[in-house]
C-alpha cells in the first residue's frame, strides 16, 4: 500500500526507466504492459510491481549478471533524489520497489537473504532498513539471518479459525473466531504467518464467548493501532486469506485484562 509523503512531485513510469533498463530480461514483459490498451504511465506504484515480481521470480534465480547491474543502478537512483530533494521518487523506490521485493519474496516463500546481492551501497541499505522496519515490525536486518526479532518471540499455545474482523477504533480490532484447540488461559497474542519466517503478532486485550450455546465461538479484542497511510477500514493484520491463526503466550509482555471465563 502506498504511503503518503509531503512532496508534490508527480511521477510517471519514465522516472524509473533506468531501473527497467538495468533488467534486460524484463524488456519483453514491459513491452506487453506498455502496449496494453489499459496501460497508464501515471501509475508507477502499480507498474513497478510487475518488475518486482520478475526480479524475485526470474532474475534472482536465473540472471546473476542482472542482479549486479540492478544493484549498482539502485544505489545511483537512491543517491539522486537525496541530492535533488526528490522525496516522492525515493518513496517510489523504497515502497514500490524494496517493500515490493519483500512482499514478492514472501509470496513465493523466498528467504529475504536471497535479496542481499541487491544491497550494495549505503543509500540502498538505508532505505532497505526502512522497508524492513515497515514490512517486518519489531525486526532488524541482519545480513546472515535476515529480519531478526528485537523481542522474545511468543510460544504457540493454541489455534483459532478467524471468521471476520472489524475495527472498533483507531487502536483496537474485534475478531470473531472459532476456537480450534489449545489453552486459552495462556493466550496473550494472536498472530498469523504472513511471510517466510515471519509472523505478524498483535496483543490480545480481551477474550469472550459470543454465545453460551456455542462455547467454541469467541470474540477476541486485539490491539492494532492505525498506522500512517493505512485506511481506517483495513488493517495489515486482516490482509490474509488464511483463516487459521495461532494463539501464543508472551511472558515478557503485559498480561491481558483478567477474564474469569478462561
Amino acid at each position: 500500500m502506498e504511503r503518503q509523503d509531503s512532496d508534490d512531485e508527480e511521477l510517471t513510469d519514465a522516472d524509473w526507466a533506468a531501473i527497467r533498463e538495468a533488467v534486460p530480461s524484463f524488456a519483453a514483459a514491459w513491452r506487453r504492459i506498455a502496449e496494453d490498451s489499459s496501460y497508464d504511465d501515471t501509475l508507477p506504484f502499480v507498474s513497478i510491481h510487475e518488475l518486482v515480481k520478475h526480479v524475485v521470480e526470474r532474475v534472482i534465480r536465473e540472471h546473476p549478471e542482472e542482479v549486479e547491474r540492478l544493484a549498482d543502478t539502485l544505489e545511483y537512483e537512491f543517491t539522486t533524489p537525496a541530492l535533488h530533494d526528490r522525496e516522492r521518487y525515493a518513496g517510489l523506490l523504497e515502497v514500490g520497489l524494496l517493500e515490493g521485493l519483500i512482499q514478492a519474496a514472501d509470496s513465493v516463500g523466498m528467504p529475504l537473504t536471497r535479496l542481499l546481492p541487491l544491497l550494495r551501497g549505503p543509500r540502498t541499505r538505508e532505505h532497505w532498513d526502512a522497508a524492513v522496519a515497515y514490512q517486518r515490525p519489531g525486526r532488524m536486518w541482519d545480513d546472515r539471518l535476515g529480519a531478526v526479532p528485537t523481542f522474545d518471540l511468543p510460544s504457540p499455545v493454541g489455534t483459532v479459525e478467524v471468521h471476520r474482523g472489524r475495527r472498533l477504533d483507531d487502536r483496537r480490532l474485534l475478531l470473531d473466531v472459532r476456537f480450534v484447540g489449545g489453552d486459552l488461559s495462556k493466550a496473550r497474542f494472536i498472530r498469523r504467518e504472513c511471510g517466510k519466517d515471519f509472523w505478524l503478532e498483535s496483543p490480545i486485550l480481551r477474550i469472550s464467548r459470543r454465545s453460551s450455546d456455542l462455547p467454541d465461538e469467541l470474540e477476541i479484542e486485539v490491539e492494532s493501532p492505525l498506522r500512517d497511510g493505512i485506511d481506517e477500514w483495513t488493517d495489515p493484520l486482516l490482509d490474509s486469506d488464511e483463516p487459521f491463526w495461532q494463539l501464543a503466550d508472551g511472558s515478557s509482555w503485559p498480561a491481558r485484562e483478567p477474564n474469569d471465563e478462561f
